[in-house]
């Protein structure tokens, strides 16, 4: 190295010294650099050897619990309003901490009278009886359309997200409103906030057999819907429900009293 130092030092080029050091300099510090890299890879590969069982073993430990869990919790559910009253705000806190996993009917007094467990159901958001005796439900980030029969078992499922056209973006089927003709008019929810009117389509209606024959959204206008109501051929000077599955006039009940006539 002296040697060679003092060869350096006779150069008459200062310029030549600086570009041999210079180079030197680069081929050592790409040495340390490649051994660095290369003392990483090892140790990463040690430790993806050395984790990959325990890290398997981890996850289908917490899958585990995740389901002893959900099955813990439907079951004190289901035994603390089944057969009885539900206070409106006590329901309605348990429904916004989504803690209810089923779709269940209750009646006036808040009694349940049914209840199911769906797979594949995320966000029940709106359920109606057929005049079959059947219900039909839309099942939120499920992204399809459910009919249950009257146990609870699975009649049918169609309008599944996986058969829908791309472009349509099946993500989250909210608000449906069942037509004289068999028809389905559906909210395709798209996101919270704005920016999401051009994301897929907002609206769209399904014929008996599940398939699109109309669709509707406007980006200029919207940028997700959740709700749905069809106004044509509806007399709106009177009040409606869906207790049969189709939108129908009211029939309000009336009581005699000695002191005025109220509407129950």
């Amino acid at each position: 190295m002296m040697h060679l130092v003092h060869r350096l030092a006779r150069l008459r080029h200062p310029t030549a010294l600086a570009a041999i050091l210079t180079a030197l300099a680069l081929v050592a510090l790409g040495v340390s650099a490649w051994f660095l890299a290369d003392t990483q890879n090892r140790q990463r590969r040690d430790l993806r050897d050395r984790y990959a069982d325990r890290t398997a073993v981890a996850a289908s430990l917490i899958d585990s619990l995740f389901n002893v869990a959900f099955q813990g919790q439907r079951q004190q559910a289901a035994e603390r309003y089944s057969g009885s009253t539900i206070p409106r705000e006590r329901l309605d806190a348990v429904v916004k901490q989504q803690q209810l996993a089923y779709t269940m009917f209750v009646d006036p007094s808040g009694r349940v009278i049914q209840e199911w467990a769906v797979p594949g159901l995320r966000h029940a958001w709106k359920a109606v009886r057929l005049p079959n005796g059947r219900t039909l439900a839309s099942t939120g980030y499920g992204a399809f359309l459910v009919e249950l029969n009257a146990d609870g078992s699975v009649a049918r499922r169609f309008a599944e997200k996986e058969a829908m056209p791309p472009a349509l973006n099946a993500r989250f089927y909210a608000t449906f409103q069942l037509l004289p003709n068999g028809h389905i008019v559906l909210a395709n929810w798209q996101g919270h906030g704005p920016g999401h009117g051009a994301s897929g389509v907002q609206l769209f209606e399904l014929d008996p057999a599940g398939a699109v024959v109309w669709q509707w959204s406007d980006a200029s206008l919207i940028s997700s819907l959740q709700g749905v109501l069809i106004l044509d051929g509806l007399d709106t000077s009177q009040l409606h429900d869906e207790r049969s599955g189709v939108m129908a006039p009211l029939e309000i009940e009336r009581e005699q009293s000695s002191h005025d006539h109220r509407p129950i």
